[in-house]
């Protein structure tokens, strides 16, 4: 409510109510569920992951993003929509961190955005069978 009065001061002051319509920011509802790892070797890509079941509570519609740890990326990771597939890959000199996070950021289309942190831990490269040693003990 205001009280508005013409730039001459000469009119009638006048008691407005002002409803503003549009442009809140709803905020999110529902469970959102992935099959993202939780862990992820240097050297590894991961394929066929989604996200879904954000809802926006105005009835508009939500995008997913993806912040991903340092040497670690994703085949798509802004403008995601519930259940569209990507891939994730750490490269080969990814470095090793156990506590790293993935943060999936909600967007609703009238704006509003949520996050959601998950462990994302980046570990050691897994030995190929060309880099184990097949040498019996003393047969060398």
């Amino acid at each position: 409510m205001g009280i508005f009065v013409d730039r001459s001061g000469l009119g009638r002051a006048t008691l407005l109510q002002v409803r503003v319509v549009g442009g809140t920011t709803p905020t999110m509802s529902g469970t959102i569920s992935h099959n993202i790892p939780s862990t992820i070797a240097a050297g590894e890509s991961v394929g066929q992951l989604s996200i879904t079941g954000a809802m926006d509570p105005d009835g508009g519609s939500v995008t997913y993003g993806l912040t991903l740890p340092a040497g670690v990326t994703a085949s798509k990771t802004t403008g995601l929509t519930n259940g569209e597939l990507f891939s994730i890959t750490a490269a080969a000199n990814a470095t090793v961190n156990p506590t790293a996070n993935v943060i999936i950021t909600v967007t609703a289309s009238g704006g509003g955005t949520t996050q959601v942190v998950r462990r994302l831990a980046v570990t050691a490269a897994r030995p190929t069978v060309d880099e184990v040693s097949w040498t019996t003990p003393g047969s060398y």
